[in-house]
């Protein structure tokens, strides 16, 4: 793990067949410096099925922002995600 001193990580693009979850979970456990075994999982947070259904349609402007484990997600069109600690 890293740990950075920006407000907010971004992990660009798309990873052919990793799922948007797995971007997130991983995203925000980076963010965290934990293991992703020590996050909450993220179904009690949102659907992680519909998530993926819903940057897998390819919708242009998408962004979808979520809390997750004491951090803001934002998931863009091109699977970029963003994180932020909530404050």
């Amino acid at each position: 793990m890293h740990t950075t001193n920006s407000p907010h990580e971004a992990t660009n693009g798309s990873h052919p067949g990793e799922p948007i979850t797995q971007r997130v979970v991983l995203a925000v456990a980076n963010r965290a410096d934990v293991q992703v075994t020590e996050l909450p999982p993220l179904y009690d947070f949102l659907d992680p099925d519909a998530l993926n259904a819903v940057v897998r349609s390819n919708a242009a402007d998408l962004e979808l922002s979520f809390s997750f484990a004491g951090y803001r997600v934002t998931v863009e069109s091109d699977s970029t995600v963003h994180v932020r600690q909530e404050s």
